[in-house]
């Protein structure tokens, strides 16, 4: 299953990573889909534990990483992949979920336990 958002769409993706909630700029997410669904390439030995390979997107491969190894928090079972663009390609963001979209209406400061009940509220 995949979930493309509009481009116009201003705003944060809230998702869970090591337990904690954190939000990632609309404008850099292509889509979500749910991790199980992936076709995974994977790690080659020796690898950093947050470099999960990558996952077949049609006929190339997508880096993956591995948000909480990166983080240097402890992962749960991951579910979602967010992918993103970042320069000119692509990765896709392994997370243990996403719960949301915060609006961009929203003020910086309003990121608070009204929205992220279990986390900081960090915006990445």
């Amino acid at each position: 299953m995949n979930l493309t958002l509009p481009s116009t769409l201003g705003g944060h993706l809230r998702m869970v990573v090591g337990g904690q909630h954190f939000g990632l700029s609309l404008d850099r997410v292509l889509r979500v889909a749910l991790a199980g669904d992936a076709r995974r390439i994977a790690p080659r030995a020796g690898a950093e534990a947050w470099w999960r390979g990558a996952v077949l997107d049609g006929h190339r491969g997508v880096p993956v990483v591995g948000l909480a190894g990166l983080l240097g928090l402890r992962a749960g079972e991951a579910q979602a992949l967010v992918f993103c663009r970042i320069g000119g390609g692509q990765i896709a963001l392994e997370c243990e979920g996403v719960r949301g979209i915060v609006p961009a209406s929203v003020p910086s400061d309003a990121l608070s336990s009204a929205w992220f009940p279990q986390g900081g509220g960090s915006v990445i």
